[in-house]
């Protein structure tokens, strides 16, 4: 669930193959088609529940794989905690919309230092509504925001500082994700403040693993990619489908994905 996010990965988003954007590849075409039609080859449903396996039960640290499925079932109500441009808020905003309509789970911004200048925080909020941080703060301030979500292990938080841009980390009561932070670093520019809204809240879902495997997608550290593309959009959409349950055990799991990318009831 971290980047190292070079200048190169934000150039503007575009379909046209010309310089200055990504590239639409064979592959993305081959989702988008499935996005739209729901039509695929067997070998195209192979690689998505491939990469599926990967981002969602992989773990780019141990190797290992987690054997259940881990998401959220309560609403998503997030919460800024620093100073932060309104352009954060709007970037959230939109891509929290997003999310929820690609997953059908509720997502909500419900608290930041500008929505409460504002007047735009309800009348009856309360901070024990927040489930997921997004701390907007000084690189040197980080330690004192964060250390107590890593157990207060200083060398855990200084390697996700030196390998990465931004990161995020959630918290599961058995297979439900109960609970989230994401850590944004204020120095950086708009460009890779938005880039990290859309990796870090996305990955938060319940897909946070990074791989160079898994092609055209926000989900490859070396990818171009800074919004979601077709297959991450596909990705999401799967593991959020109703009949994929908390706590299911990862091979059932993958071979009901099969079934919901054939497009079978």
């Amino acid at each position: 669930m971290t980047r190292r996010i070079s200048k190169s990965f934000f150039s503007p988003s575009r379909t046209d193959g010309k310089r200055g954007g990504f590239r639409v590849g064979p592959w993305v075409m081959v989702v988008i088609t499935l996005f739209s039609t729901g039509a695929a080859s067997p070998s195209d449903i192979d690689t998505l529940v491939h990469h599926l396996d990967i981002v969602a039960f992989g773990n780019e640290y141990t190797g290992e794989k987690f054997p259940r499925v881990r998401k959220w079932k309560n609403p998503i109500r997030i919460g800024v905690q620093g100073i932060a441009p309104a352009y954060l808020d709007e970037d959230i905003r939109q891509h929290t919309g997003q999310l929820g309509r690609l997953s059908g789970h509720p997502i909500d911004l419900v608290y930041s230092e500008n929505m409460r200048k504002s007047g735009q925080v309800a009348s009856d909020f309360k901070t024990s509504q927040v489930n997921v941080i997004v701390f907007f703060t000084a690189r040197d301030q980080i330690h004192q925001k964060i250390l107590q979500y890593f157990d207060n292990k200083k060398e855990w938080v200084d390697q996700m500082m030196q390998s990465s841009t931004c990161f995020a980390k959630f918290f599961k009561k058995k297979d439900e994700i109960k609970a989230a932070i994401v850590v944004i670093p204020s120095h950086h520019s708009r460009e890779i403040v938005r880039a990290c809204v859309v990796e870090e809240l996305t990955q938060i879902m319940g897909l946070p693993n990074d791989s160079d495997l898994v092609t055209e997608s926000i989900f490859n550290d070396k990818s171009r990619f800074n919004e979601l593309t077709p297959q991450d959009q596909i990705l999401l959409r799967t593991l959020y489908d109703g009949r994929i349950q908390i706590g299911m055990p990862r091979d059932a799991a993958l071979a009901l994905a099969r079934t919901i990318l054939e497009g079978n009831p």
